[in-house]
């Protein structure tokens, strides 16, 4: 939507005249302290006058829809051409509001016979131009993104289980050389069940460190490429904790064989033990 002064009108492109709607970033760079309303913009050295800046918009994807220049369509024809520098014909793109969601198919339907007689298609013939809609595009996003999120969850998997090893093996170790320190504890009266606990909880606690680290190296890569790249990062504080919680789960199951191990031994072999 445009913020500040109008859209291109129907004259405009009728006279395919030299005229411009910037993005909000480049009302904000180019004239930081006037009005850029009727001023001048170079585009590949030629001169449009602002009629408009649109509303700041969010970016997507990597790009930033704030920095965009929108010229009537006869003026790019015109200044351009239909055929790129490759010798391809360049393609348009069209975009239509419907006013309210529950028209999107008529709107799609009037587009396209209007489309058809431009072209001078008869009844029969294939469209030789595509639709997509908001719902399309979310769909082949989903597709697409399938793939990744279903290699990240079994990268993820391997990553929990070769922790969850490394995590038995550090607690297998530490039972080992605290096995006098079991002993004499189980000789003052302590249960098994309290030696249990105790291992597990260092279990956790040491998964949950690790964790952490994790969520604060994530946070801090996805606001690096966020400076760099200019793409919002957004991470759900509710993941953070899921993650945390994986990992305790983790902790739990991979502590338990080294924590049933320190609570089943014998005191007087744990004290004999060299």
């Amino acid at each position: 939507y445009v913020g500040l002064g109008r859209n291109i009108s129907q004259i405009d492109v009728t006279t395919a005249r030299k005229v411009a709607v910037i993005g909000n970033a480049l009302g904000k760079k180019f004239f930081p302290f006037t009005d850029p309303i009727g001023k001048e913009v170079r585009v590949d050295g030629r001169k449009y006058e602002v009629v408009g800046v649109f509303d700041e918009k969010k970016s997507a994807f990597g790009g930033s829809f704030d920095n965009y220049v929108l010229i009537p369509v006869t003026t790019f024809v015109n200044t351009y051409g239909l055929v790129g520098r490759d010798g391809f014909a360049r393609s348009v793109n069209i975009t239509v509001h419907a006013k309210t969601p529950e028209l999107i198919d008529d709107a799609i339907e009037e587009t396209r016979q209007v489309l058809r007689h431009d072209r001078g298609l008869r009844p029969g013939q294939e469209d030789n131009f595509e639709f997509f809609n908001s719902a399309s595009l979310i769909t082949q996003f989903n597709k697409m993104s399938m793939g990744v999120k279903l290699a990240a969850f079994v990268i993820g998997i391997i990553a929990l289980v070769v922790a969850g090893i490394g995590i038995m093996n550090i607690m297998l170790v530490a039972v080992t050389e605290r096995t006098r320190e079991i002993g004499i504890r189980k000789a003052l009266g302590a249960k098994p069940v309290s030696i249990l606990t105790q291992f597990l909880l260092e279990a956790v606690i040491l998964c949950n460190i690790g964790g952490m680290i994790g969520v604060l190296v994530g946070f801090g890569l996805g606001n690096l490429v966020a400076v760099f790249t200019h793409f919002e990062v957004s991470v759900p504080m509710e993941w953070a904790v899921i993650g945390l919680l994986f990992c305790s789960a983790v902790g739990i199951v991979f502590g338990l064989l080294p924590a049933i191990r320190a609570s089943q031994l014998h005191p007087i072999d744990a004290l004999r033990y060299e």
